[in-house]
């Protein structure tokens, strides 16, 4: 769910609405899910492969004495696996309908943003955008976020529920 500003006092949607996302890389692209799906940051501790779980299901850790299912984004996405250069992340996802933790492996956390709703787009309107991450169904939408040198970076929004959906249902398609 997005943590979403309306900008009226009466609680309905103004043009000055706004999402808060965090932002983060993943094989030197940025990405960003809705700050409301994500309960805390940590770094990634070793995590253990299990077997026989999908190809998306990076293992599991220990967070805070609770077993945490780590999932690997870049299953789904379009995107080289980055040389590790540094500490990776977790972003501690916010599942209070299931009793299991789970973590979205991340390259690293650049921050907390927040965009109006009329920067951000359905992956239908950019046509030339034709990523593994759209046809599953795993990109929710395009930020517009501000660049240099031009009107805009255009930034993938990723639908967290779906991400968690297809790691368990383990339908993961390779990104070749």
């Amino acid at each position: 769910m997005a943590a979403e500003a309306p900008d009226t006092e009466d609680g309905t949607d103004g043009p000055g609405r706004t999402v808060q996302v965090v932002e983060f890389t993943l094989g030197g692209e940025r990405f960003t899910v809705d700050v409301g799906d994500v309960d805390s940051i940590v770094e990634l501790e070793g995590a253990t492969r299990v077997p026989r779980t999908s190809e998306a299901i990076d293992g599991v850790m220990d967070l805070r004495g609770e077993i945490t299912a780590i999932i690997d984004p870049r299953v789904y996405l379009d995107v080289e696996a980055d040389p590790v250069t540094g500490e990776q992340q977790v972003l501690v996802l916010d599942q209070s309908r299931d009793k299991q933790k789970l973590g979205l492996r991340v390259d690293r956390v650049v921050g907390v943003e927040e965009y109006p709703v009329d920067r951000i787009d359905a992956p239908e309107s950019f046509e030339e955008l034709d990523t593994l991450g759209v046809r599953e169904e795993i990109i929710d939408s395009i930020v517009r976020r501000p660049a240099d040198g031009s009107d805009f970076e255009p930034v993938a929004r990723l639908d967290v529920g779906a991400i968690v959906e297809e790691s368990r249902q383990g339908t993961a398609v390779p990104t070749e």
